[in-house]
C-alpha cells in the first residue's frame, strides 16, 4: 500500500493473479493430498479398508477441496474488485482536487469577476478562486475602492500565510499603501503574525514606511504589545527613533462656513524629540519596551505606585534644563514592561498644529474635533479621538464644573480655559 493507505495498481494485479492461480490450479495436488492421507490411515489401521470405501472417501475429499478453493477465490476476487474500485475513485478524486477551478465554474457560483472579489477571497485564503482570477489576467495589485486594500493587504490582515506566499510568488507589490497609508507589513505587525511579518520583510517590505498619521510597523507592534514582532522589525532595520511626519497634503480639508473658522495647518518643522502625535510623545510611542526607552533616556528614574488598586511601575523622564519630569510613563505589568500611557508636563512638547500646554480650549477647538469631556480622578479632560489624546483642563472657577454638569456639552467649557497636562494613550 502507498502512504495514503490506498492499494497500488501493482498490488491489485498481484492479488488478482493469486486468485486466478487458485481458481485454475490443477486438481492433482488436492487429490494427491487426499491419497496421502488415506495411505496414512491404512498404515495406522490394522483392518483392511474396502476399495469401494476408498473410492467414496477420495471423491468426498476432492469435492471438499474444490469447494474451499472456489470460496477462497470468490473472496479474493471480491476484495480485489472493491480495492480496484476504491483506487480508481481515489485517483479521480485526486485529479479533481488538483485540477484548477475554472472561471466559468466560479461565475456559476455567483462570484463575479471583479477586483473586490479577488481581495475578499484572498482574505479568506481561498487559493482556488484567487488562482482562477489571476490565471484570467486579473491585476494582482488591483485595489478596493472603499479602503485601497489589495489582495496582499487582505491576506496579511486576516493572517493567511499560505496566501501571502502565493501572492508574493506572483509578484504582488509588497510596499503598497492603502487609503490610510498603511502597508501589508503594518497590518501584519498589528495583528501579531510573526510568519507573515517575516515573509514580507524577506520580500523587501520597508519597516520604516509611515502611514498618513506618521505611524510605522514598529509603532503598530508596540501599540499592540507585540514584543516578538517588534524584535523582528528592529532586526530588519526598523528605527524606533524615526520622527513622526504628518504630510500637509494628508491633512483633510475642513468644510468652510461663515460661522466657523477654517483650521490652520502647519508645516512639520517640529523637532522629533518634542513632537506629539497619534500614540506617540517625542521619540516614545505607546507600546515601546522599557529597555528601548532606557536606550533613549539612560537617566530616567523608576518608581512604583498604586493606580486603581494595582501596583504600577512609573518611569520619569527629565529633558535638559527641566527640574520636574517632562514625561511620565505608565508601564504595563509583565516581563516586557511596555509603555501603556504617556503624560506630558513639558510645554516644549507640541502637536503638528502647535497645541501645547500653553494652549487653551479655544485653540484645541480651532484645530481638532473635540469628541467629549471625560472625568478622570476628579479632573476634566477634553477627548480628541483623532490624536488619541486627552487634554486636562486647568479649572479654577467651580462654576465651570457646575455649568458642564448641567449641560453635559463640551461647548459649555469656556474657550480661555488653559491646558495643564496632555495624556497620550
Amino acid at each position: 500500500m502507498d502512504k495514503e493507505g490506498i492499494m497500488s495498481e501493482a498490488a491489485i494485479d498481484e492479488l488478482l493473479a493469486v486468485a486466478n492461480k487458485e481458481l485454475f490450479a490443477p486438481e492433482s495436488a488436492s487429490v494427491n493430498n487426499g491419497i496421502d492421507q488415506l495411505s496414512a490411515t491404512e498404515e495406522n489401521s490394522s483392518q483392511e479398508i474396502p476399495p469401494t470405501k476408498k473410492l467414496s472417501f477420495l471423491t468426498q475429499l476432492l469435492q471438499d477441496s474444490q469447494i474451499k478453493r472456489k470460496l477462497v477465490t470468490v473472496l479474493l476476487l471480491l476484495c480485489a474488485c472493491i480495492l480496484a474500485g476504491g483506487y480508481v475513485g481515489y485517483q479521480k478524486g485526486l485529479e479533481t482536487l488538483e485540477a484548477p477551478l475554472s472561471l466559468d465554474k466560479i461565475i456559476q457560483q455567483g462570484i463575479t469577476f471583479e477586483g473586490k472579489n479577488l481581495i475578499t477571497y484572498a482574505g479568506r485564503g481561498d487559493e482556488a478562486i484567487v488562482l482562477a482570477f489571476l490565471d484570467a489576467d486579473m491585476d494582482i495589485n488591483t485595489t478596493r475602492n472603499t479602503d485601497g486594500w489589495t489582495a496582499l493587504t487582505a491576506a496579511s490582515f486576516y493572517k493567511k500565510p499560505e496566501m501571502v506566499k502565493l501572492l508574493l510568488e506572483k509578484q504582488a507589490i509588497v510596499n503598497i499603501q492603502d487609503r490610510s497609508g498603511k502597508t501589508p507589513l503594518m497590518y501584519a505587525a498589528a495583528m501579531g503574525t510573526e510568519e507573515i511579518t517575516t515573509l514580507l520583510l524577506e520580500a523587501g517590505a520597508n519597516p520604516n514606511t509611515q502611514d498618513k498619521s506618521g505611524r510605522t510597523a514598529l509603532m503598530e507592534a508596540y501599540s499592540k504589545q507585540e514584543a516578538k514582532i517588534a524584535e523582528i522589525l528592529k532586526s530588519a532595520g526598523a528605527d524606533p527613533t524615526l520622527p513622526t511626519i504628518v504630510r500637509k497634503e494628508d491633512i483633510p480639508d475642513a468644510p468652510t462656513s461663515p460661522t466657523k473658522k477654517t483650521p490652520q495647518t502647519f508645516s512639520s518643522t517640529i523637532p522629533a524629540e518634542v513632537q506629539m502625535t497619534v500614540s506617540k510623545a517625542g521619540l516614545i510611542p505607546i507600546g515601546m519596551p522599557l529597555k528601548d526607552v532606557k536606550k533613549l533616556y539612560p537617566t530616567l528614574s523608576l518608581n512604583e505606585t498604586y493606580i486603581d488598586g494595582s501596583k504600577k511601575t512609573i518611569a520619569n523622564i527629565y529633558l535638559e534644563s527641566s527640574s520636574d519630569p517632562s514625561l511620565v510613563l505608565e508601564l504595563s505589568s509583565g516581563k516586557s514592561q511596555l509603555v501603556s500611557i504617556i503624560s506630558v508636563y513639558d510645554s516644549r512638547f507640541t502637536t503638528d498644529k502647535n497645541v501645547t500646554l500653553h494652549s487653551t480650549v479655544g485653540d484645541i477647538r480651532n484645530q481638532y474635533s473635540v469628541n467629549e469631556i471625560r472625568v478622570i480622578d476628579h479632573s476634566l479632560y477634553l477627548l480628541v479621538k483623532s490624536t488619541k489624546m486627552l487634554f486636562e483642563l486647568d479649572i479654577n472657577d467651580p462654576m465651570i464644573l457646575i455649568n458642564w454638569a448641567d449641560s453635559g456639552s463640551p461647548n459649555s467649557i469656556p474657550s480661555d480655559t488653559k491646558i495643564k497636562r496632555v495624556i497620550i494613550y
